[in-house]
């Protein structure tokens, strides 16, 4: 239920276009506090009975604001326009009491009120999770400043939503979005978490690295990385293939998300042990549609073909090497990446450019052992000849893109 909420508040964060960020309590005397829960808003919405709370025996400090009209006045006399909650960003607030969404000059947030300040904190603490905001948090009240995976992009709006919200953001020290899985599988489904849970660590290190970089420097900086973006080794065909497995009751979950993705006649296929296929029709173009993935116990390695029309339209592979070195290649992208106990600790990646002949599922496949993939195999072009080259040291990370028609070579810290 948690990470599903997680997912949802941030599709709905990102969809409604406000950001936010949170703050711990403080406390000052002399001031006169509405009672926990009162407000002369709306009633209160609960909008999820079941979903956990923060922690009964704890009790919150109610905080240093008296009321949503106290920040509201605040946010007029400083200009800003002020509009009514959409009904999609109060879905997944449980107590939600009132709110209002405020923007000036492009810049936007919220104010969120909750019944109390423990329904309040419930809710900072989800949103943190998500990694795309920071709570700042003061008793019932609440907003957010917009975050790339937990590293605030926008320092003045956090300086002045602290200054607005009488608190700090509560950031957190280390955010990560990677779950504890091993890396020893048995089956397609735990090399596939495992993959996962690498590229994950891999790319919330580029984008934490980028984001600190840009807070640190402006866009007109010759140390600015503003221009780089990157999204390693993500593939929605790969996605499709979760819940591969050996327990064939287990797929009819891909058929409910191939259902989803707008495939019709979906129908998932143990062909044989660590052998699967899921066959669709694209509904646009009513074009045959087939994934083929399996697993190899020996080297623990997958591998995913996906054909469209009968031709080869993308494919994945991801090989343990051994000594915790993991190799990956798709038809545009390679990587080595040292990784062991839930980080990442080395990684080579390169990306090809759009006009050179994509890799062969067939002639450069890997698969099953790996083998003469290494850091060789991985730039053997030259770092200048690729659209995109990270090259991530265990302290710093070597970057030179193909950014726009303009060639951006940076070495930042991690």
């Amino acid at each position: 239920m948690k990470k599903l909420f997680v997912m949802l508040l941030t599709l709905t964060l990102i969809t409604t276009s406000f950001s936010g960020c949170g703050g711990k309590n403080k406390t000052k005397s002399g001031r006169e506090i509405s009672p926990s829960g009162s407000s002369d808003s709306s009633e209160v919405v609960r909008t999820d009975p079941n979903q956990d709370t923060a922690n009964d025996t704890e009790v919150l400090d109610e905080g240093t604001i008296a009321s949503l009209d106290e920040i509201r006045n605040k946010l007029l006399a400083s200009d800003y326009e002020i509009s009514d909650l959409e009904d999609l960003q109060k879905e997944f607030a449980v107590n939600l009491v009132d709110g209002f969404n405020f923007e000036k000059d492009g810049k936007q947030s919220l104010i969120m009120e909750f019944a109390t300040p423990n329904d309040s904190k419930a809710y900072a603490d989800f949103v943190n999770e998500s990694g795309y905001n920071v709570p700042i948090l003061n008793g019932r009240f609440l907003t957010f400043v917009e975050a790339t995976k937990g590293i605030i992009t926008d320092l003045e709006m956090q300086a002045e939503l602290e200054e607005l919200m009488d608190a700090k953001a509560l950031i957190q020290e280390q955010w990560s979005d990677t779950t504890e899985v091993s890396t020893s599988t048995t089956d397609y489904k735990g090399a596939y978490d495992l993959m996962q849970n690498i590229t994950k660590s891999m790319n919330t290190l580029l984008d934490q690295a980028l984001a600190k970089n840009n807070n640190k420097y402006p866009k007109d900086d010759p140390q600015s990385t503003h221009r780089v973006f990157s999204f390693m080794l993500g593939s929605i065909p790969i996605a499709l293939t979760s819940q591969f497995c050996e327990d064939e009751a287990m797929l009819e979950a891909i058929v409910m998300v191939a259902d989803m993705m707008g495939l019709s006649d979906a129908k998932a296929t143990r062909n044989g042990a660590h052998d699967y296929t899921l066959t669709a029709i694209k509904t646009r173009k009513q074009q045959p549609y087939e994934i083929n993935a399996v697993y190899d116990p020996s080297s623990g390695g997958l591998r995913m073909v996906e054909k469209t029309d009968g031709e080869v339209t993308e494919f994945y592979e991801f090989i343990p090497l051994g000594s915790d070195q993991y190799a990956f290649q798709t038809n545009t992208e390679r990587a080595i990446v040292g990784y062991k106990d839930g980080k990442t600790l080395s990684f080579v990646y390169t990306k090809i450019n759009t006009k050179d002949e994509k890799y062969s599922s067939k002639s450069d496949s890997i698969y099953p052992s790996g083998s003469d993939a290494n850091n060789e195999w991985v730039t053997a072009k030259g770092e200048d000849q690729y659209e995109q080259y990270f090259y991530f040291d265990g302290e710093n990370i070597k970057i030179n893109v193909d950014a726009f028609g303009e060639r951006i070579k940076r070495q930042i810290p991690s």
